[in-house]
């Protein structure tokens, strides 16, 4: 039955889509979608994020009401370090023809984009990204959409919808991507859940301690090495 689906809907590329300057760059993909009556440039695709993010100036600059954004997690980026999110805001992002629900983390932090759509949007949609063509594919009403590039030239916008730009001087920002450290939400006036280690956590608790291992102690063969693991230096400013 899979097969037979995937023979049917089928999304392919081909040398044809490549770039005008061929496969000689090395640019992230950004997209151009439209959201709360805005044009939004800089909006970058990456499958490496596990949340999608909406930095808290990209809200003020489109005057959207902070009173939409809900309570929710915390995230960390690849170096480790926790953040915590202001809190989660759905918004309608027009991609192509077609409007999509996105749930966003919203973070107070400096970043080279305006949106960052990551698995949960790239999954829940069915899209194919594909950054060496600077494109992105996917199906709609049995159709096969292709969403090129914010570089691209023949993208029509309409000149009476106000556009929101990368921000000046953002080009030296190392961009961000996360994953979501704890997603247990609880009811208020309710208990929350307690926190656990995983069953595999557990296994190798259990095997390091029959090895001879006692808590507090190092992880060298006569206990003698470092207790704690190392720490990364705290970045006030730059994650990734």
């Amino acid at each position: 039955m899979a097969k037979r689906f995937f023979a049917i809907n089928q999304i392919s590329f081909s040398k044809n889509d490549l770039p005008p300057e061929g496969a000689v760059h090395n640019k992230a993909l950004h997209l151009t979608v439209k959201c709360e009556g805005y044009y939004v440039k800089r909006v970058m695709l990456d499958g490496g994020s596990g949340v999608d993010i909406c930095p808290l100036s990209t809200l003020q600059r489109m005057e959207i009401d902070t009173e939409r954004i809900r309570p929710n997690v915390c995230v960390r980026a690849f170096d480790g370090i926790k953040r915590d999110t202001i809190g989660e805001i759905d918004l309608i992002l027009t991609i192509g023809p077609v409007d999509f629900k996105v749930t966003l983390q919203v973070l107070d932090m400096d970043t080279s984009y305006n949106f960052l759509l990551g698995r949960p949007w790239i999954h829940a949609a069915g899209v194919v990204p594909f950054i060496l063509l600077q494109m992105v594919k996917f199906e709609h009403e049995d159709q096969e959409i292709v969403v090129h590039g914010e570089d691209e030239k023949s993208i029509y916008r309409d000149p009476s919808v106000p556009c929101l730009e990368a921000r000046e001087g953002s080009e030296h920002i190392v961009y961000q991507t996360f994953e979501i450290v704890v997603a247990d939400q609880c009811e208020e006036g309710k208990p929350c859940p307690q926190p656990f280690l995983s069953s595999a956590s557990m296994m190798v608790a259990k095997e390091m301690i029959r090895l001879g291992f006692k808590p507090g102690n190092g992880l060298e063969k006569s206990l003698q090495g470092i207790a704690e693991p190392i720490t990364l230096p705290a970045s006030e400013k730059f994650f990734g």
